[in-house]
């Protein structure tokens, strides 16, 4: 069987018959995070897969589809489980950088408007200083 250029070959019915599609069910590495291939070839995300958060009754691969059975819950990963840059919430993996969001844009804003107070302070501080220099000099071209 030959697929379109943006669609891969891949084997159903275990090994009998191929089928196109943009991703491998027996190989889902191609969908991306919290991705999953439907036995269809399509990358759908995990959140919209049928089986996601359903009870399971055994843990490992096998009884919740493209998902692994993580505390009786078909979830992509292990809730808790953690790495440098993801952990994992709700039985997805979430960017550490989603939850520092508003803390990142409340520090940002923190610091423009300290900022522009400093600015300020150190603008009103020099006309001081002129306003100083000027009377200082009309006083020197009256002597």
């Amino acid at each position: 069987m030959k697929c379109p250029e943006n669609q891969i070959t891949f084997q159903i019915d275990n090994g009998e018959q191929t089928s196109c599609g943009s991703c491998d069910p027996n190989n889902d590495t191609v969908c991306g995070l919290n991705m999953i291939c439907t036995d269809s070839g399509e990358c759908i995300s995990a959140l919209e897969y049928e089986l996601f958060n359903l009870s399971c009754p055994l843990p490992g691969k096998g009884v919740c589809g493209q998902l692994t059975c993580y505390n009786r819950r078909c979830a992509v990963c292990y809730e808790g489980d953690d790495n440098k840059l993801l952990f994992c919430q709700n039985g997805v993996w979430v960017s550490k950088m989603e939850n520092y969001t508003y803390t990142i844009i409340l520090s940002i804003v923190l610091v423009c408007i300290l900022g522009i107070q400093l600015i300020c302070v150190l603008k009103k501080c020099c006309n001081k200083r002129q306003k100083k220099s000027n009377a200082q000099i009309q006083q020197l071209k009256l002597l």
